[in-house]
């Protein structure tokens, strides 16, 4: 196996060479790397340098920085959401906080499933700032949450066209006993695997959309889609087996996220490298 080149190799690659640094995707993000990994992918320090007081002083206004409707979310939704290990509660409340008022400025508030995904990239990075970059970069990209479902709605119109496109038979059979593709992928969508996935397998799909929205924009959400196919496409003999029977079929589905575990993951999404990545 190949090892993880030096950052220096990644931050200096120029736009057409990116992708020839999949292969190391591919074998696995080491833990030690992630973070400063993402900090590149997400774009979050530029971000940062090109706004550097913006977090601060949204961080700093808390609650007044608010819309009324979101912060009667958020005291639901806040004690309910896992704290990322020795952090506090209070540094996810700030990044959630200066998050959502970052998003009250332009594409609109806060949607539940946004906490989880805030607590997720803040147990990663470590840090509230580049955290809430990454966060603001991957709703800009990915961005499926607003408070109309409008994109998530037109997103899983693609999937469902793709779903009958490779998958035709799983998508016949979901068709013949009225499982909307709907029910069991938007929560996998609007928090990219979070609560679906096993947490490794989730760093590792989102090692992969961070990673291919740098190489090139739109290649996170195509890589988030690639991901549900290879979830459902795990369930597909077991899903058609004569002997399944319509709750089989919708209980194999729903917890397809159990299907794969991270290393199975990156072999769904990358298959051409196997040769040169083992």
């Amino acid at each position: 196996m190949a090892s993880c080149p030096h950052p220096d190799v990644w931050r200096l690659a120029p736009p057409h060479r990116r992708a020839a640094l999949r292969r190391f995707v591919r074998q696995g993000v080491p833990e030690h790397s992630r973070a400063q990994m993402w900090r590149l992918w997400s774009g979050a320090d530029e971000a940062a340098a090109a706004s550097p007081k913006l977090f601060g002083l949204l961080a700093e206004q808390g609650e007044r920085a608010l819309r009324s409707e979101d912060l009667k979310l958020l005291r639901v939704d806040l004690p309910r959401t896992p704290v990322p290990a020795n952090l506090s509660a209070e540094s996810l409340q700030r990044l959630l906080f200066a998050f959502v008022a970052r998003r009250d400025l332009d594409v609109g508030g806060y949607t539940q499933g946004m906490n989880f995904n805030a607590a997720f990239v803040l147990g990663v990075m470590r840090e509230e700032q580049p955290a809430f970059w990454a966060l603001v970069r991957l709703s800009e990209s990915v961005g499926l949450f607003a408070h109309d479902m409008s994109p998530l709605g037109a997103e899983l119109g693609v999937l469902d066209a793709l779903v009958a496109a490779r998958l035709p038979r799983l998508a016949a059979k979901m068709a013949e006993i009225a499982l909307p593709l709907e029910a069991i992928a938007a929560r996998w969508l609007l928090c990219c695997g979070l609560g679906a996935l096993s947490p490794d397998t989730a760093l590792a799909l989102w090692d992969a959309i961070l990673f291919e929205e740098w190489v090139e924009a739109g290649g996170g959400l195509a890589t988030l889609h690639a991901s549900v196919l290879a979830l459902l496409g795990a369930r597909v003999e077991a899903a058609l087996a004569p002997s399944a029977r319509a709750f089989d079929v919708a209980e194999l589905l729903f917890s397809a996220g159990e299907a794969l575990d991270a290393r199975a993951m990156l072999e769904a999404l990358y298959p051409r490298y196997d040769a040169q990545c083992k």
